[in-house]
């Protein structure tokens, strides 16, 4: 039984009451914490097996999207009208960005031609024809505030490619898919779209274009929201749509409307609200908003990787709002910069620039050009030892101090590092392998020489001292070794238990899932088991 409560509205409280059934005594009460409701709204999913259903946000939850505002323009004449109108229309006003999106290639290059030859414009083409190159700057080009004020698209500019930068979309044709169509305006209807996306339909009067507009425009709404079930509908009335004499027009339109309501309301209604419940989480969402707010406004990674680009020989141009251009002109030995192509690439540290900018790559601790770097940095040998003195000269003689690194090998797909993560084993251990519990303070830099004038002796010392420090890590890596199993077994075969609980209380898992999840424990069991210790780095100290 669940109680309706200020969190719950009575519709959506009879819901849940209605999905749970009578066996699930469950009650949501007043005074619950947002931990209690969440691990009651879990154990109701996990009972009705929602969980295992795909989710999407529904616009309507979601804020910063903006509005949108469209205009049909009839226009008299033939096909060169449209063109005379767009001409006009970038008379207006020079300031403004425009992007056009026609079916073709061959459309594009020809309205191109058009509109170069009746305006002095700086206009850019985007079509399949294009190297990937070629479109990557022509949409960067675009995006410059003192760039390209006008885009030609041709249907492949309608996906993938995001322009919220610019507010004004011209459909100079329409596709006859509703899902297109919609593609289409999302390249400007997205979060971090500032204006009203104002969207211009030019078409000739009485040509089947028309139809196909006012049908968007009046039949689906399509121009002024985002449309649901544009599938349905264009298999219930597109053979319609062909061919339609002009004066059954409006009754065709009309009963599009109708049959979009409809079709609204039964999708209204088969609204899952459980599911809508257990698959956001406010508290937690604002949570992670805030610790990435947090990391973006850092300046810790830009400082470290313009020093990473200085110890890598990467050359560093200095681009505004926080962005760089970096390129490989003089990296120190054979490896190359992972992930920084040949001819440079611009990089930025402001996810505000990114998202406007997308082909500028953004910079993150977690970005495969980040990681390979540091991977290049610390698992090359350049650093890895040292010789030194204590500042003080009250070393106690002639100690060795040894990292370790305990990690798993197993394959990337196990995810073993959730219960064994790279770990470091610092050991110190003086002339005698003794193990002593010696905490670095300052250092000055030794002589190598000295090394040279005691090799013999230290021949003799250092193996011995190495073979000490390995076997205190080694303690040390069965211990974590021993707690990462213990971790892993709880956590995996808790889960197989549940899934074997929800299977016999009728829950759709199939035994193949569980299958998988006892494949994986046993395999993970063998691969942190296994997990090795390796030396990392050493260091001499002379007191």
């Amino acid at each position: 039984a669940l109680v309706s409560n200020e969190a719950l509205d009575a519709e959506t409280a009879a819901k849940i009451a209605e999905l749970a059934g009578p066996e699930t005594m469950l009650t949501l009460a007043a005074d619950d914490s947002p931990a209690t409701r969440r691990e009651i709204m879990r154990k109701l999913v996990d009972l009705h097996g929602t969980g295992r259903v795909f989710f999407r946000n529904r616009r309507e939850a979601l804020s910063g999207f903006p509005e949108r505002q469209a205009t049909l323009v009839p226009l008299d004449g033939d096909e060169a009208s449209k063109v005379a109108w767009l001409v006009e229309f970038l008379r207006e006003d020079e300031s403004r960005k425009l992007l056009v999106i026609l079916k073709t290639r061959e459309g594009a290059e020809a309205l191109d031609a058009a509109i170069r030859e009746a305006l002095n414009v700086k206009s850019g083409l985007f079509h399949e024809g294009l190297t990937l190159i070629q479109r990557d700057r022509a949409a960067a080009w675009f995006a410059e505030p003192d760039g390209a004020r006008l885009l030609i698209c041709s249907e492949i500019g309608s996906e993938g490619r995001n322009f919220q930068f610019c507010h004004h979309l011209v459909l100079f044709d329409l596709p006859e898919q509703p899902d297109l169509l919609e593609q289409r305006i999302g390249r400007l209807d997205r979060i971090g779209q500032t204006e009203t996306v104002k969207i211009f339909v030019p078409f000739v009067r009485g040509s089947q274009e028309e139809l196909l507009a006012r049908w968007y425009h009046e039949g689906l709404a399509a121009f002024e929201r985002p449309l649901r079930g544009g599938r349905a509908c264009i298999e219930e009335f597109g053979d319609r749509l062909t061919g339609c004499p002009e004066e059954d027009w409006d009754g065709l339109i009309e009963e599009t409307t109708k049959f979009r309501q409809s079709m609204e309301t039964e999708l209204e209604q088969g609204r899952d609200h459980l599911l809508e419940l257990s698959s956001f989480d406010r508290e937690r969402a604002e949570e992670v908003v805030a610790q990435i707010a947090e990391q973006d406004g850092s300046p810790e990674l830009e400082a470290f990787v313009l020093q990473l680009c200085d110890h890598l020989g990467v050359h560093v141009e200095d681009h505004e709002n926080r962005s760089y251009f970096l390129r490989p002109d003089r990296l120190f030995s054979d490896d190359s910069f992972p992930g920084l192509p040949p001819e440079g690439a611009t990089v930025t540290f402001d996810r505000a620039r990114a998202l406007e900018r997308e082909e500028i790559t953004f910079l993150t601790w977690d970005h495969p050009m980040i990681l390979g770097a540091l991977e290049l940095m610390l698992g090359g040998e350049t650093g890895n030892c040292a010789f030194v003195h204590t500042a003080d000269g009250n070393g106690g003689g002639l100690l060795l101090e040894v990292v370790h690194v305990l990690e798993s090998l197993a394959p990337k797909r196990r995810h073993a590092d959730r219960f064994l993560p790279p770990t470091l084993i610092r050991t110190c251990v003086d002339h005698s392998g003794k193990v002593v519990d010696y905490q670095a303070g300052k250092f000055v830099d030794a002589e190598t020489s000295m090394l040279a004038d005691q090799a013999g002796t230290l021949a003799q010392l250092l193996p011995p001292m190495m073979e000490a420090a390995a076997s205190s890590a080694d303690e040390v890596a069965n211990g974590l070794r021993s707690a990462a199993l213990r971790k892993m077994s709880g956590q995996l075969q808790g889960e197989i238990t549940r899934l074997k609980a929800l299977a016999e209380a009728g829950s759709p898992v199939p035994a193949s899932e569980i299958r998988a999840a006892e494949r994986e424990a046993q395999a993970l069991e063998g691969d942190l088991a296994a997990a090795r210790l390796r030396v990392d780095s050493v260091r001499l100290i002379a007191g």
